[in-house]
This record gives C-alpha cells, structure tokens and sequence, in this order.
C-alpha cells in the first residue's frame, strides 16, 4: 500500500511539475507574441569584429525598453554597424562627426532626439554619430574604422563620459607600440555597487541570465520596477537595486587625468584633426553619494588640463547645476540623459561653435 502511495505522489508530482513547465513555456511565447518589446532576441546587441571594433548588428533594428519604463525605443544599425542614416563615403572636411560611450549614443532616446541630431538640424550641416559605448581605445577604433570606410573626419567632437571614461591609457611611441603599460595600482574608478553585486552574488548573475533570455522574465520585473509598492519591497529585499548602486566613484589621480588629456592628444594629431571639441558629460556621483569632494576635484582639474593643452572645452556641469536640480536631465531610473538633457547638450555645442565662428571671423 504504501509503495502504491508513493508511486501515486511521484507521478503526480511529475505531472504537475511537467504542466508547470509547459504552462511557463506558453507564457514566455506569449508575452513575446504580445509584447515584442520585452522579448530579448530583439533587444539590442553588440558585437567586436575582427579588428576589434565594437559596433551593431549591420542593417539591423532593435527594440530598447527600460524595465522600470523609462523609455522604450526603436535602435537601429546601418550598413557600417552604426547608429546613423548618413553614409560615411557622404561626409566632407567641413562636416562635424561625434565620438563617444553610451551617452552620445543615444541610450534611452529615439535617434532624432540625440544631441548630435538636434545639433545637426540647428547647425544646417551634417553631424556624423559614430558613438558605441566604449573608452577613449574604443573611440580611437570607431574613428579609424570609418575613416577606411570613407568618412573624411577633419572636425569632431568627443563626448567624454566622466563617470568612466578617464583611465591611465598606455602611453604609445612613434611606431605605435605600448612604452608604459597601465599601473594595475592605479584604478581609473571603483565599480559601482552593482557590478559588485553580479561578481559575488548568484542571484545577481541569474538575473542578467534570464533577463537576457526571458520576455516573461522581463515583464514581470518591469511590473515591479514600475508600481511604487512593490519596487519599494524588491529594493528593500535586494530583488531590485538602488539608483545609486549603478555609479562608479571615481578615485583621484593625477596620473589618470594626465594619461587621459595624453591619450586625446594623441587621438588628435594622429588623425590631423584640425577642429576637435569635448563634451563633458559630468558623472551623477558629484551630486550623489559619498564622493562628492573627489569627484568635483577631478572634474575640475581635467577640464583646466584639457583647455591648458589647447582643447575646446564645453563643459556641461555648471549647465546642468545652474538649473538647480542636475539630475533633471537624467532618467528617473536609469543613469544616461533623457530628452532635456541632449536638448541642453545641443544647446551648449551649437552656443560654442556660433562663438567660436564669430571669433574667427572677426
């Protein structure tokens, strides 16, 4: 009797586990019929190709949808695996190219609502995007990638992310090999809270894993990310991170500020540019988090290296803080600019090169 009972609870057992299964199954084809957006193979992808570049999918389209509902947009790569409609064999020495991380991308912000666009439409001439998020060893291979490519770059601009983007860069001789490798003691930044979390914590790691497999994975955590109540709850259980533990704290180092002025020094001459203006996109931690002091003396210190070499600098904090809520300009819960933010952007460039072209006529 009880071998039958056994035997009895062991396929009921199996039978609920398998309906289960297949009850998920159909949820997850489901949700990917109904809700594209949240479905991963069409989420955005990036890929290095043999020379090292980092770029999208050639021809391609994605969706890009922010759990917490922050935006939901449409990316897509041309033929070069870029996000631009412009073709490079198109460009001239009088036109302007942007270079740059995340932020010049465009993450988070359909493509026309990018500060290079909206630069673009004011200026009345072409602004090429070549922006993939990277560092400034990316930006020196997008550059040479669409130079062999045709694009004829004589005026750029460079959108450096102070957040993450100043490292000890090898410094180079004039045969192009590596004469002073990066310090291992001298880190650029330490890593945010986050990135801790997905190295030291399972949990973490599984979901990137099914975040990046799973549309009913996805939907159930942007429901969570979106109602008050329970994004509360996850935060304070640790299913859902803070907005602050996706912030890097910059440590101080006049090696990194100087090797990374050197770097863009070298991008300069090595490509003749003969107009080359910086963006700083000031990093969230000098109004967030226990690092304020630091993160101000670096801003600071990198911006009057930058000029002391003779860089155009636009300098994008003092913007942002004169509105009195710099945070403004950033997504509620992601880190990167929203619309305002590449509206303000723009503003500033198109402000510096009126000037610097009424200069030059005087």
């Amino acid at each position: 009797m009880a071998m039958k009972q056994i035997r009895t609870f062991f396929i009921n057992g199996g039978i609920l586990t398998i309906s289960v299964l297949l009850s998920v199954i159909a949820l997850e084809f489901a949700v990917r019929w109904l809700f594209p957006a949240y479905d991963p193979s069409s989420m955005v992808k990036f890929y290095f190709n043999q020379d090292g570049v980092l770029l999208g999918r050639e021809n391609s389209e994605f969706h890009h949808r922010m759990k917490s509902g922050d935006f939901n947009v449409t990316v897509r790569f041309n033929q070069y695996g870029l996000r631009d409609r412009k073709d490079l064999n198109d460009s001239t020495a009088s036109d302007w190219f942007v270079v740059g991380d995340s932020f010049s991308y465009g993450h988070g912000v359909e493509e026309p609502q990018r500060y290079s666009n909206l630069l673009e439409a004011r200026l009345g001439r072409p602004v090429y995007n070549i922006s993939i998020p990277t560092d400034f060893n990316g930006y020196e291979k997008l550059i040479q990638y669409a130079i062999e490519r045709g694009a004829t770059i004589k005026r750029l601009i460079v959108g450096i992310c102070m957040e993450n983007d100043l490292q000890n860069y090898a410094s180079r001789n004039q045969n192009g090999e590596i004469t002073v490798s990066p310090s291992p003691s001298q880190k650029p930044s330490t890593a945010a809270p986050y990135y801790d979390n997905v190295r030291r914590n399972a949990f973490f790691r599984l979901k990137i894993f099914l975040g990046r497999r799973s549309a009913l994975y996805n939907v159930m955590i942007s429901t969570f990310h979106q109602n008050p109540l329970l994004n509360n709850i996850a935060v304070r259980y640790g299913i859902i991170d803070e907005y602050e533990d996706g912030i890097s704290r910059i440590m101080y180092s006049d090696e990194i500020l100087r090797k990374s002025c050197e770097k863009l020094l070298a991008l300069r001459q090595k490509y003749a540019i003969s107009e080359m203006v910086l963006l700083l996109i000031p990093s969230r931690a000098l109004w967030l988090g226990g690092n304020q002091e630091i993160e101000a003396k670096m801003h600071v210190q990198f911006a009057s290296l930058l000029r002391e070499h003779g860089f155009e600098v636009v300098d994008l904090r003092p913007v942002f803080e004169a509105s009195g809520n710099p945070m403004q300009y950033h997504f509620q819960h992601d880190g990167h600019w929203n619309v305002a933010g590449h509206q303000k952007a723009a503003e500033e460039l198109l402000k510096h090169l009126n000037m610097q072209r009424e200069t030059s006529l005087q």
